[in-house]
């Protein structure tokens, strides 16, 4: 839990501080630090300020990273993205190709997500670590399980679960604005 406020606090300063470059990292799927211009790097320029203080040593992967400022963006503004989320429609889930060693479980979660943003919506209302947050992914396993490629084993954190739905809610509300 104590990283998870960590990050949530780094998260939302990023979003205050420079919400377009937060969404733009959120929309991304590279981490590629080699060009200059790219969203991580952009993100990481605009979390110097947040990381200062007793932040100053953290670091985040790129699944806790973008999780945590999708989580910040859907929380935003009295929360209207995560209410838009919840009005979003659902999407048949259709299975996804298989995963490559080292690959984040980005499109299996993107999927389940669009096929369940109402209860995605509900584990991010849940406190983290809760029966709740627990209760709501149980919610869209049956999703994920229709996502995923046939005799394909689940290999994710279970702290990285949160970060993968905050992500794939966020890329689906802004893939579908006004829905």
């Amino acid at each position: 839990m104590p990283r998870y406020v960590t990050a949530q606090q780094v998260g939302g300063c990023v979003v205050r501080h420079n919400p377009k470059v937060a969404a733009r990292f959120v929309l991304s799927n590279s981490d590629d630090r080699a060009d200059r211009g790219s969203p991580v790097n952009a993100v990481i320029y605009a979390a110097e300020p947040c990381l200062a203080g007793s932040f100053a040593s953290v670091h985040f992967n790129g699944v806790e990273m973008r999780g945590t400022i999708a989580e910040a963006l859907l929380k935003d503004h009295d929360a209207v993205l995560l209410r838009q989320a919840r009005a979003t429609s659902v999407r048949a889930p259709e299975r996804v190709p298989p995963q490559t060693e080292g690959e984040t479980s980005f499109a299996l979660f993107e999927c389940a997500v669009a096929a369940m943003p109402a209860e995605a919506a509900a584990l991010l209302d849940a406190a983290p670590t809760t029966p709740g947050e627990a209760s709501a992914f149980q919610a869209i396993g049956p999703a994920l399980q229709a996502c995923a490629p046939l005799g394909y084993a689940l290999r994710i954190r279970p702290s990285d679960v949160r970060w993968l739905v905050a992500t794939s809610l966020y890329r689906l509300v802004a893939a579908n604005p006004g829905s």
